[in-house]
């Protein structure tokens, strides 16, 4: 049901939580559940969308990037091609 959830709303992110219980064949209630808890949206504008990355996702980001970053300078076949 999760699933089917998320696919109708990844077709058209401009569907109200009424459409889409009537297309999955649930309450009003058990779809927004789904869409916030399940999902980890919220409701944006008419639009539900992804939940903006958490404070430890970001720094995850960073921290890998900075690796990426430093690899050039740390190990010297980084760039060498090898090819079949």
């Amino acid at each position: 049901m999760i699933e089917r959830v998320r696919h109708i709303t990844g077709e058209d992110r401009r569907r109200t939580i009424d459409e889409v219980s009537m297309l999955v064949g649930i309450s009003h209630g058990t779809c927004h559940t789904i869409l916030t808890e399940d999902l980890k949206m919220r409701h944006v504008a008419l639009k539900f969308v992804p939940r903006l990355p958490s404070v430890d996702q970001k720094q995850q980001r960073l921290d890998v990037s900075l690796d990426l970053k430093k690899m050039p300078l740390t190990t010297p076949v980084f760039f060498e091609c090898h090819y079949g």
